[in-house]
C-alpha cells in the first residue's frame, strides 16, 4: 500500500493552525501572521519582497499579513526613500514586549512534537523535511535553493 505524505503533512498543518490559533489569540496574532513576525524577530528589517522570497509566499498574502500586522500595532511599514515602490518593515515595541511569550508559544509546539524522537532522529527529521520543502518549491515553480532550473 502507497502513503500519501501529503495526508500527514495536512493533518500536521491543521492541527498546527488549530494549537496557534488557541495559544496566540491572547496576544492577538493570527495564525498566517506569527510566522511573518518570526522572519523579523531574526531580522529586524526587512522588506515585503524578501518576506515573500524568505517565506516563499506570495507578495499579496504578504500584505494582506503585514497590514493586518500593521494595524494591531506589531510592525510599522514605510516606503524606501531610495526607491518608493519598495515597503521596509520593522517591529514595534508592541512587538518586542510579547516578543517572549510568544517564542515560549512557538518552541513549547515544536518541542511536544517531536519529544519523542532521540536527538538523532530530530536531525534527520529536519533533513528530511528541508528535503521535501526544496522538493515541493522546485515541483511547484522550478525553483530550488541553488537556484532555478
Amino acid at each position: 500500500m502507497t502513503k500519501i505524505i501529503g495526508k500527514y503533512i495536512s493533518i500536521i498543518s491543521r492541527n498546527k493552525k488549530a494549537y496557534f490559533k488557541k495559544h496566540l489569540a491572547h496576544l492577538d496574532i493570527g495564525e498566517g501572521q506569527y510566522i511573518i513576525l518570526i522572519q523579523l524577530f531574526k531580522n529586524s528589517t526587512l522588506t515585503q519582497e524578501q518576506l515573500a522570497e524568505i517565506l516563499v509566499a506570495n507578495k499579496a498574502t504578504i500584505t494582506r499579513a503585514l497590514q493586518c500586522l500593521n494595524k494591531k500595532g506589531f510592525v510599522n511599514v514605510k516606503k524606501n526613500v531610495v526607491d518608493r515602490r519598495e515597503n521596509i518593515i520593522t517591529l514595534t515595541e508592541k512587538a518586542y514586549s510579547i516578543k517572549d511569550e510568544f517564542y515560549s508559544i512557538i518552541r513549547n509546539w515544536n518541542k511536544k512534537l517531536i519529544e519523542d524522537f532521540d536527538e538523532l532522529e530530530q536531525q534527520r527529521l529536519f533533513e528530511f523535511l528541508e528535503k521535501l520543502t526544496d522538493k515541493a518549491i522546485f515541483m511547484n515553480k522550478g525553483i530550488s535553493k541553488h537556484g532555478k532550473t
